[in-house]
């Protein structure tokens, strides 16, 4: 037995990207049509909420069961703070 996967790295929403190059991805990932999306390393640029909005509204958009493998920059920085120094967090 078979699975058809599409594999995404390094997506990093946060940083400028044109609405033309999202939709042609997502479009792609359409017309191939996937069982499974599996997403590695940076889905974030910062790690910033409005960032995790913009994966999820992508995700939501293409609308394939997926699976992610965080990278360093779904950390924010505060995050970084709260663990070194929690008192000062």
């Amino acid at each position: 037995m078979s699975m058809r996967l599409a594999h995404l790295s390094d997506l990093h929403f946060g940083r400028p990207a044109s609405r033309e190059r999202v939709l042609s991805l997502q479009e792609d990932l359409l017309a191939n049509r996937p069982q499974l999306l599996v997403i590695t390393g940076d889905i974030t640029d910062r790690g910033r909420a409005s960032q995790f909005r913009c994966g999820l509204d992508f995700l939501s958009n293409v609308g394939l069961p997926f699976i992610i493998v965080p990278g360093n920059r779904e950390v924010s920085v505060s995050a970084f703070w709260e663990w070194m120094l929690p008192r000062l967090a």
